[in-house]
């Protein structure tokens, strides 16, 4: 019997990760491309959302697919990092999905259009120059079309859009963004495999950034106090009880807290000298 299982299991599993990474490692090389993919969508559809446009769909033509405008649309493959070796099977995608347009949907054809938005590039002269060993969906004609209905840029590399997607929840008036991404995540990894749950994935995700919680109404960061905003009279007594953080100059107009007369009187003459200024 063992005397340390649980040594003898981190042996093997360093031996494991040495011999044979990319077994090792697949799985959450797999979720990184998950969360590269689900942070490129999210960060579309919550802009469109703000700006009352369309919604992009996720894994439903290719990784994203995002409305353009008018009646364009745009396929994006979604990679972490774009290598030599895997740059033909995103263009053997396109080339399928032309074809497969071309024979069932052939009026739509000249309104779709293909991108590739990647974190890292292996290579940033993959294109136009064609890729090495082309199997018979990727030949010089279907490289033309693929080309003929590119989108500017072709290849996106971009940092990771999480930092995006917290920024604009964070000036939408989200308290916790992080909260409002990470359910939205988990929704999209739930739905993975049921192409028949789009719409209501989307209602889920409008869902949880409505249902968000939002900062105080008030002053705002950012707004100009002037004097109305607060008085230098002692408030009336208030039997409202404030608890918690949410404590500023409206409470004060409202009478919520009484005024400390050592304090006040201070700290009101440094107010009216650093607003004369």
């Amino acid at each position: 019997m063992l005397e340390d299982p649980a040594d003898a299991i981190r042996r093997l599993t360093h031996a494991w990760r040495q011999r044979h990474p990319k077994r090792a490692f697949g799985g959450a090389w797999a979720l990184a491309g998950f969360s590269f993919q689900a942070a490129v969508f999210l960060l579309d559809f919550y802009r469109n959302l703000i700006d009352a446009r369309e919604a992009p769909s996720i894994e439903r033509i290719s990784d994203v697919l995002c409305p353009a405008g008018g009646s364009l649309h745009v396929v994006v493959q979604t990679k972490r990092t774009l290598t030599r070796s895997g740059f033909p099977r995103v263009l053997e995608e396109f080339a399928l999905i032309i074809a497969v347009c071309r024979e069932s949907v052939p009026e739509l054809l000249d309104d779709l259009r293909f991108q590739i938005v990647c974190h890292g590039l292996e290579d940033p002269d993959l294109w136009p120059c064609p890729p090495e060993g082309q199997s018979a969906e990727l030949n010089y004609s279907a490289l033309a079309e693929i080309a003929a209905r590119k989108a500017e840029p072709f290849i996106v590399c971009q940092p990771d859009p999480l930092d995006d997607l917290y920024e604009l929840l964070w000036l939408q008036g989200l308290r916790d963004p992080q909260t409002v991404i990470q359910s939205a995540a988990g929704r999209l990894l739930v739905a993975f495999g049921q192409p028949s749950a789009a719409t209501q994935v989307h209602r889920d995700l409008l869902s949880i950034f409505e249902s968000a919680r939002r900062h105080d109404e008030g002053v705002r960061t950012g707004r100009l106090i002037l004097p109305g905003d607060v008085r230098d009279e002692p408030a009336e007594p208030s039997t409202r009880i404030i608890v918690g953080g949410s404590f500023g100059f409206r409470e004060i107009r409202e009478g919520c807290f009484r005024i400390r007369p050592r304090l006040f009187p201070f700290l009101w003459e440094a107010y009216l000298t650093w607003f004369s200024h």
